[in-house]
C-alpha cells in the first residue's frame, strides 16, 4: 500500500523557519488549521488529518490545509491504538503536525497569511485556538451542540456515531471522481483504511443496538469498503476492529497519570444561585482498564485516591469523573464503570448527584465487597459504580451534567 504523500510537517517548516510565499512554485496565501478535539483520540486525529489530506487534493493552489493534533508529540505513545492504525495503514507519523510544534508559530502565521480554522469531532474552541474565534470556517461534529459560531461557511453538527463519518461524506462525491484516475487508487486505499479505522471503533463495529450508529454511518462504511474491496466485508471489519481494539486496551503499562490524561475532556460548569455564580473546573477521562485491576495495581482504595487527587491537583479540578470501559470474559458487549471524586461543586450536593446517578443509570459497587465506597472529606465525595446504562459515552454524559447545573 503506498504511503501517504502529503508531509504536512515539511510544509509547516517552509512556511515559518524559511519564510517562504511559495510552495512548488505556487504562491501560498492562506493556510487553513484543520483541528480535531483536545482529547486527541481516534476519531478526532483520523477525522482531522483526513480532512486536511482530501481537501488538499483539489484546494486552490494558494492554499494549504494542516491538520493539527492537538497534544504534545509525545504523548502520542499514550494512544497505542492510534499507533497502530497509523503504522498499518502505512502513514508516517513523523508528517503530521502536534500543538507543540505549531503553538510558537501561530502569530507568524496569522500575520503572514489569511487563516481559517475548521474544527472536526468538537463545536467549540479551546486553549490557544480561542483567539481566533472569529476565523472558523466549518464544523463538522457529533457532541453537544455549543450554540457558537453560527454564521459560518457549514456548520454540520449530528448525533452521528463517528465524526469521521461526517468527512467521508463530504468528500464521498468528489471522490467517487477521482477513483478511476491514474495513481490515484493506492492513496485512496491508504486514506479509506485509517478513515475506516475511526468510525469501527466509534461505533463500536457498527452496533445498533447501544446507540452508537446511525444509517449515515453505514453509509460511510459501504463507500469505504467499496474501495478497499476486500474479499468478504464482513469478516475484513471484524477482524480490522478487533486488531484496534486490542491495541486500544494494551494500556496496562502506563502510569496512572497518564491513563488519566490520555484521553480526556475539561469543562467549566456555571450555573446561578440566589443571583450568585458559582463555577467548577470538571474533568472527564476515558480510561479502558476494568477499575478493580487498576486498584490493585495501585496497592488499594487510599493510593488510588491519592493518584486521583494528585491529578485533580495538578489540573486544578473540582471535579473528576472516570469512565471506564471494558470487555469481560469473552462477553459480547462491553461494560462501562464510574469514578466519581468531586472536591466542590454541584456534585457534592446529594439531590444533584442523586439525579445524576439516576439518569445515566449508575448502581453504586463495593469493589472488593466490605469498603465503604463513599469518602467523605470537608464535604469531598469518593463513589465508583457500574454503569448500567452503556450507550451513555462520554458526549452525552457532559449534556447530561451540564444541564442538571443550569437547573440548579
Amino acid at each position: 500500500m503506498a504511503t501517504m504523500s502529503v508531509d504536512f510537517s515539511s510544509v509547516l517548516e517552509s512556511l515559518v523557519n524559511h519564510g517562504v510565499k511559495k510552495i512548488q512554485d505556487n504562491p501560498i496565501r492562506k493556510v487553513v488549521f484543520v483541528l480535531g478535539n483536545e482529547s486527541a483520540d481516534l476519531d478526532s486525529i483520523v477525522g482531522s488529518v483526513s480532512y486536511a489530506y482530501l481537501s488538499t487534493l483539489s484546494c486552490p493552489l494558494d492554499t494549504v490545509y494542516l491538520p493539527i493534533i492537538q497534544i504534545p508529540r509525545s504523548d502520542f505513545s499514550l494512544r497505542p491504538a492510534c499507533e497502530f492504525v497509523f503504522q498499518k495503514c502505512d502513514i508516517s507519523t513523523v508528517s503530521l503536525i502536534f500543538l507543540d510544534e505549531i503553538s510558537d508559530h501561530l502569530s507568524t502565521i496569522s500575520t503572514s497569511y489569511s487563516i481559517s480554522l475548521i474544527l472536526i469531532d468538537h463545536n467549540k474552541l479551546m486553549g490557544i485556538w480561542n483567539q481566533f474565534a472569529d476565523k472558523v470556517d466549518t464544523i463538522l461534529d457529533h457532541h453537544h451542540d455549543e450554540g457558537l459560531y453560527l454564521n459560518i461557511r457549514e456548520r454540520c453538527i449530528e448525533k452521528v456515531g463517528s465524526a469521521t463519518s461526517l468527512v467521508v461524506l463530504k468528500f464521498k462525491d468528489e471522490w467517487k471522481k477521482k477513483l478511476n484516475e491514474e495513481n490515484t487508487q493506492n492513496w485512496y486505499k491508504s486514506i479509506a483504511n485509517l478513515l475506516l479505522s475511526a468510525i469501527l471503533i466509534d461505533t463500536v463495529l457498527l452496533d445498533s443496538s447501544i446507540d452508537r450508529t446511525t444509517q449515515k454511518d453505514q453509509e460511510a462504511v459501504d463507500f469505504l469498503l467499496d474501495i478497499l474491496q476486500p474479499p468478504n466485508h464482513e469478516t475484513f471489519i471484524k477482524n480490522y476492529h478487533d486488531e484496534i481494539k486490542n491495541a486500544k486496551f494494551n494500556i496496562t503499562h502506563l502510569s496512572s497519570f497518564d491513563l488519566l490524561r490520555k484521553d480526556y475532556k475539561e469543562y467549566n460548569l456555571e450555573w446561578t444561585i440566589k443571583n450568585e455564580t458559582k463555577t467548577c473546573v470538571m474533568g472527564i477521562s476515558s480510561v479502558g482498564w476494568i477499575l478493580k485491576d487498576w486498584i490493585l495495581r495501585e496497592g488499594g482504595i487510599e493510593r488510588f485516591m491519592e493518584v486521583v487527587g494528585n491529578y485533580m491537583q495538578e489540573k486544578k479540578l473540582d471535579l473528576e469523573i472516570i469512565m471506564l470501559t471494558f470487555d469481560y470474559k469473552g462477553e459480547v458487549r462491553f461494560k462501562r464503570e464510574m469514578v466519581i471524586y468531586s472536591r466542590r461543586g454541584p456534585f457534592c450536593q446529594k439531590e444533584v448527584l442523586e439525579k445524576f446517578e439516576e439518569t445515566i443509570e449508575l448502581k453504586e459497587v463495593k469493589i472488593f465487597g466490605n469498603e465503604d465506597n463513599r469518602k467523605e472529606k470537608e464535604e469531598s465525595i469518593f463513589k465508583y459504580y457500574e454503569q448500567k446504562n452503556i450507550t451513555m459515552s462520554r458526549k452525552k454524559v457532559y449534556p447530561i451534567i451540564k444541564d442538571l447545573v443550569s437547573a440548579k
